[in-house]
C-alpha cells in the first residue's frame, strides 16, 4: 500500500468512524434515562457488573484475533491472497471451537454456583440470577467467535466498519429498549437476554454481508482450514492474549469490585461517571485504531518519519482532548442535572478520579498502539503483568481497609495504569530511533 493510499484510507476512516461515534454518542446518552427508567440503579447495576464479569471471556481467544489482525495486515500488504483466506478461516474455525468449549463447560457449572454470594446480590431470586448469568454467557460466547470479523475489517484497513456495525447495534438496541418501556414491566431477565443477543446477531450479520458482498474472494472455507498455522498465529498472538488477561484485571473488574467491596447500587454510580467520560477515549480511537495496521504496513516498509509525524500529532491532540475532560469535570453536575435528572446523585470528585484514569488510558494508547503494530511486546506484558498483580489487593486496601470507597477502587486502577504511561512512552521513543535494546525491543 502506497504512502498516498494509505494517507487516504486513514482519513475515509476517520471521517466514516467519528460519523458513525458521534450518533453512537447521542444515542447512548438519550439511551441512559430511558433504560434508568425500565430498570431501577441496583438492577442496572447487577448487569453491569455480570455483563463486564462474562466479558472476561473475550480474553479467551488466546490472542488469536490480536495474532490475525497483524498476520492478516502483512499478508494483505503483500497481495498474498491464498494466504489471507488461510489465516481467516483458521481463525474462525478455532474461536468456534474455542466458543463451544466455553460453552459446554460453563452451562453445567453455573448450576452449581452460589452467583448471589459471589456477586454480592440480595434483590434477586437464585434461579432467576442464574438464567440470566446462563443466557447471558451463551450469547457472549457465540459473539466472541462472531466479532473475529472486526480484527479482520482492521486488517484490511476498514477500521470504520467497525464503527458503523455498532452504531448499528446501538439504534436497534434503542427500539428494543423502548419496546420493553411499552410493552412489559421492569424485568432483568427480558434487558439482559436481548441485550446480549443483539451484541452477538449485529458481527455476525456484518460478517455475513461483508464476505458476501465486500471481500467475497476472502470467505472463510473449510478446505482452507490449515492447523498448522495456530502456531504461527500464536508466537504474536500468545503476548497479546498475555497482555489481554492483565489488561482485564485492571480495566474490567471495576464493577465487579465495586459491587463486592461498596454495593451494586455504586456500580450504577460509577457507570454514570463512566459514561461521560469514556466518549474522550472513543473520540480519541477514532484517530487512533486505524493506525495499528498502519503502523504494522509502515514499520514494514521502512516509513519511520512517517510514524513519528503520526505520533508527534497525536500528543498534540491529546491536549486538546485534557482541555474537555477538565471542561465536563468542571460542569458534571449540570451535566447529570439535564441528562439524568435526580435519579442518581454522582459526586463530582469521583468524576475528577474517572477522567485521570481515562486520561492515563489515552495518553498510553498513543505509544502502545504503534508498540503492538511492530510486535514488540515483553516490555508490556511485564508492566501490564505488575500492574494486574497489585490492582485488586490496592482496591480492597483503598475501598475497604481505608474506607475510600468507588474512590479507592478508581485510585487504584490509576495507580496500575500509570506505571505504563510511564514505560510505554519511553520504549516507543527507543524503538522509533533505533536505540531499543534487550527488553526494550523484545
Amino acid at each position: 500500500m502506497s504512502e498516498l493510499v494509505k494517507k487516504s484510507t486513514i482519513k475515509k476512516n476517520i471521517i466514516l468512524s467519528s460519523i458513525s461515534k458521534m450518533m453512537v454518542v447521542f444515542i447512548g446518552l438519550y439511551s441512559m434515562p430511558l433504560i434508568l427508567d425500565y430498570l431501577d440503579p441496583v438492577q442496572f447495576g447487577i448487569y453491569a457488573t455480570i455483563t463486564s464479569i462474562i466479558s472476561w471471556i473475550d480474553m479467551f481467544d488466546i490472542g488469536l484475533g490480536q495474532g490475525l489482525r497483524n498476520k492478516l495486515t502483512e499478508v494483505f500488504s503483500a497481495g498474498n491472497k491464498p494466504m489471507a483466506i488461510k489465516y481467516i478461516s483458521t481463525s474462525y474455525f478455532l474461536m468456534i471451537v474455542i466458543a463451544m468449549i466455553m460453552i459446554t463447560v460453563f452451562v453445567p457449572a453455573a448450576f452449581f454456583i452460589n452467583w448471589n454470594k459471589v456477586l454480592n446480590i440480595d434483590t434477586i431470586a437464585s434461579h432467576d440470577l442464574q438464567l440470566l448469568l446462563i443466557i447471558v454467557f451463551i450469547f457472549f460466547a457465540l459473539r466472541f467467535a462472531s466479532s473475529l470479523i472486526n480484527k479482520i475489517f482492521f486488517a484490511f484497513h476498514r477500521s470504520a466498519l467497525v464503527d458503523i456495525t455498532q452504531l448499528i447495534g446501538k439504534i436497534v438496541f434503542l427500539g428494543v429498549i423502548i419496546i420493553l418501556i411499552h410493552t412489559s414491566k421492569s424485568s432483568l431477565l427480558y434487558f439482559g437476554s436481548l441485550q446480549s443477543f443483539m451484541s452477538f446477531l449485529i458481527p455476525f450479520t456484518a460478517g455475513i454481508l461483508f464476505f458476501r458482498f465486500a471481500f467475497k474472494e476472502f470467505t472463510p472455507q473449510i478446505k482452507s482450514i490449515d492447523l498448522s498455522l495456530t502456531k504461527d498465529l500464536m508466537v504474536l498472538g500468545g503476548k497479546f492474549f498475555f497482555i489481554q488477561i492483565c489488561l482485564v484485571v485492571i480495566h474490567s473488574t471495576n464493577n465487579f469490585l465495586i459491587s463486592n467491596f461498596v454495593g451494586p447500587a455504586e456500580v450504577t454510580t460509577y457507570q454514570l461517571a463512566y459514561q461521560i467520560l469514556i466518549y474522550l477515549s472513543v473520540g480519541f480511537s477514532i484517530l487512533n485504531t486505524p493506525l495499528w495496521s498502519a503502523y504494522t504496513n509502515a514499520w514494514t516498509l521502512g516509513k519511520k518519519d512517517w510514524i513519528k509525524k503520526t505520533i508527534k500529532r497525536l500528543i498534540l491532540i491529546y491536549f486538546v482532548f485534557l482541555a474537555v475532560a477538565v471542561l465536563i469535570v468542571a460542569f458534571s453536575s449540570f451535566i447529570f442535572k439535564v441528562w439524568i435528572g435526580d435519579r442518581v446523585q454522582v459526586p463530582t470528585l469521583l468524576v475528577s478520579l474517572v477522567a485521570f484514569m481515562i486520561l492515563l488510558n489515552i495518553w498510553t494508547s498513543i505509544f502502545d498502539f504503534f508498540i503492538n503494530g511492530v510486535g514488540k511486546l515483553r516490555l508490556q506484558m511485564y508492566l501490564t503483568a505488575f500492574a494486574a498483580l497489585i490492582n485488586i489487593p490496592l482496591s480492597y486496601l483503598l475501598a475497604v481497609s481505608m474506607d475510600m470507597g468507588t474512590n479507592g477502587i478508581v485510585i487504584a486502577s490509576i495507580v496500575s495504569f500509570s506505571i505504563s504511561a510511564i514505560f510505554s512512552p519511553i520504549q516507543a521513543y527507543k524503538i522509533i530511533h533505533d536505540k531499543a535494546f534487550g527488553i526494550w525491543n523484545l
